[in-house]
């Protein structure tokens, strides 16, 4: 009777762990799967129209003070190119950075990871400047920056803000 009981539990365990795994672990998912979600493809097509709306990068898409890509920037410029692709366009990239040899060095690193994903350049561009955006104007834009700048100059502090300040805010970042 012992030698049952034992039996039935040995049963037990060796049926629990041939059990199939679940679909999902608790973490996000990663990478491509085969259990795609059905919301996949409405957040695919409001994924590329903000590319197509928003063509433009930035510094956080390269390593520190570089020309190589972070995997943000490869991340960016796989969306970017398939979007140029289509439709062609303009993408900008907007930097705080005052070294024009390595403005230029990203500039080329942006061409050739475009051409290299089958990009025609005659179509899609690169150059430096503002992102564009349907929100504010780019002459709306260059304003608010230049106040920005020129009342961080004036205050004395000597460092510039990264990010500028809109005319007639007080600098606080709070509304009254």
């Amino acid at each position: 009777m012992k030698w049952l009981s034992v039996l039935g539990l040995v049963l037990v365990i060796v049926s629990a762990g041939c059990q199939q795994p679940s679909q999902r672990l608790n973490s996000p998912p990663q990478g491509d799967t085969v259990h795609r979600s059905s919301m996949q493809e409405p957040y695919q097509a409001m994924v590329d129209n903000s590319a197509l709306a928003d063509m433009s990068i930035a510094d956080i898409h390269f390593a520190g003070n570089t020309a190589q890509l972070s995997g943000t920037g490869e991340y960016r410029l796989n969306s970017l190119a398939q979007v140029c692709k289509t439709y062609g366009g303009e993408i900008r990239y907007d930097t705080q950075v005052m070294d024009d040899k390595l403005v230029q060095q990203r500039l080329q690193r942006v061409e050739e990871y475009l051409a290299a994903a089958g990009c025609d350049l005659e179509k899609c561009s690169v150059r430096q400047g503002m992102a564009a955006s349907a929100h504010m104007p780019a002459a709306q834009a260059v304003k608010a920056q230049q106040a920005g700048l020129s009342s961080e100059s004036s205050s004395g502090s000597g460092r510039q803000s990264l990010t500028p300040k809109l005319p007639g805010s007080n600098g606080a970042g709070a509304a009254k």
